[in-house]
């Protein structure tokens, strides 16, 4: 059992681990996306590789060991597991068979809750993995401060800005504004639940400020729509404890805005003129894509005739290569997991380092789910990485030990 423990904790601190950090060396190598910034470089090919490379190794290596150590394989929650086989092995077929990687993409990781679902729920300790993400969160503080110093003192710009421009979105270690603030979705429910005090709302101020410096509006939106969906699902219960962290942390900073609204209106209209230019064209590719829906054939429709990447929004382009049944899946298991997260939250029995994660990974889910419809967050890394890591942590109850269905197959 020792070892099993072992084994269950590498995968999953690995995973985590390994997905938030490796897209690191985007900042300091100037490494990401030539079209986005002048001084960037196209990520090379072997970096783009290697991180399937490493998951594929780390699979292998748990499968191993579970067919050299085990007389039986129990699986827990089958029905779970053929859904994320079928997530997973349709995407990569239909990638591989009209040669578009960016399929391939959708459906590689959800071979994580797949393996999850060998493992029993008693082999895996959540306190370590909550230290784990409180240095996470320590750690993209820390980036996005020391991008902001070099911004502002030596004009030292992240992946996505121009010279001259409103237009410097912020990343922190990801370099990637838009995946980035869809991951402070999970920082902002974890915090809001794991720390206390002033640490805590000192802690969701900065979060949500680098929110904002993200300067990505689906970004935003969906986070500030998860958190309106958690106030009002837990309102009773947090009602007190919300309103403390309002007056010390939102009202205050709302009111310094306005009173320099007052002070530079001017300023500020021709900033969000300029804020405005930049952001038509990415508005205009949004609502081209609502246009393709339209031309979609009825044997797509039915997931018979992958077109390969499609546009902007995550659904759209589920929906024209895997075709309805497969994207009523995908949204399905979402679903249940943002009920099973609601449940540890709303039991009193489950100790708080457990609600900590179930918060953050609450909002987390509702805020991907939502920001899917605009941006393709199914093949934007490491969104979908973590995304797969939160649903199979949910579905197979590893954090929340309760696994009564299983099924053995003899070897």
């Amino acid at each position: 059992m020792r070892t099993q423990n072992k084994i269950l904790n590498l995968l999953i601190t690995t995973v985590l681990i390994f997905g938030m950090f490796y897209t690191s060396y985007r900042y300091p190598f100037m490494i990401n996306d030539s079209t986005t910034s002048p001084y960037y470089s196209d990520t090379p090919k072997w970096l783009a590789v290697g991180k399937y490379l490493f998951f594929g190794f780390l699979l292998l290596y748990v499968i191993s060991y579970k067919l050299l150590n085990k007389q039986e394989l129990i699986i827990y929650r089958p029905l779970y597991l053929l859904s994320y086989m079928t997530l997973s092995v349709v995407p990569m077929f239909y990638g591989l068979m009209i040669k578009d990687f960016m399929l391939v993409e959708t459906g590689v990781f959800f071979l994580i809750p797949a393996g999850l679902h060998l493992f029993s729920s008693n082999y895996f300790s959540y306190q370590k993995l909550n230290k784990i993400i409180v240095f996470i969160i320590y750690i993209a503080i820390a980036s996005e401060v020391i991008q902001l110093l070099l911004f502002l003192l030596f004009n030292r710009l992240p992946a996505l800005a121009y010279d001259n421009s409103i237009s410097v979105r912020f990343g922190s270690f990801l370099d990637d504004p838009n995946g980035f603030g869809v991951l402070l979705a999970f920082f902002i429910g974890f915090s809001f639940s794991f720390f206390k005090g002033i640490k805590r709302t000192l802690l969701l101020s900065l979060l949500f400020i680098f929110l904002i410096l993200t300067q990505s509006l689906t970004a935003i939106m969906s986070v500030i729509l998860a958190v309106i969906i958690f106030i009002i699902i837990f309102y009773i219960r947090f009602l007190r404890l919300i309103a403390k962290i309002m007056i010390k942390t939102i009202i205050p900073i709302v009111t310094i805005l306005i009173v320099i609204g007052i002070l530079q209106y001017k300023k500020i209209i021709e900033i969000y003129n300029k804020f405005l230019e930049t952001k038509i064209g990415s508005i205009s590719q949004h609502l081209d894509v609502l246009d393709i829906v339209g031309r979609l054939k009825p044997i797509q429709l039915i997931g018979l005739e992958p077109k390969g990447w499609i546009g902007e929004s995550g659904y759209i382009n589920i929906l024209g290569n895997f075709g309805v049944v497969y994207l009523m899946l995908y949204i399905m298991v979402g679903l249940f997991a943002i009920y099973k997260y609601y449940r540890v939250i709303n039991d009193k029995q489950f100790p708080t380092e457990r609600k900590a994660f179930a918060s953050g990974a609450f909002l987390f889910l509702i805020t991907t789910y939502i920001a899917t419809a605009n941006l393709p967050f199914d093949q934007i890394f490491p969104i979908n990485l973590f995304l797969t890591l939160v649903l199979g942590l949910s579905s197979s109850d590893i954090l929340f030990g309760n696994n009564n269905s299983k099924s053995v197959v003899k070897k």
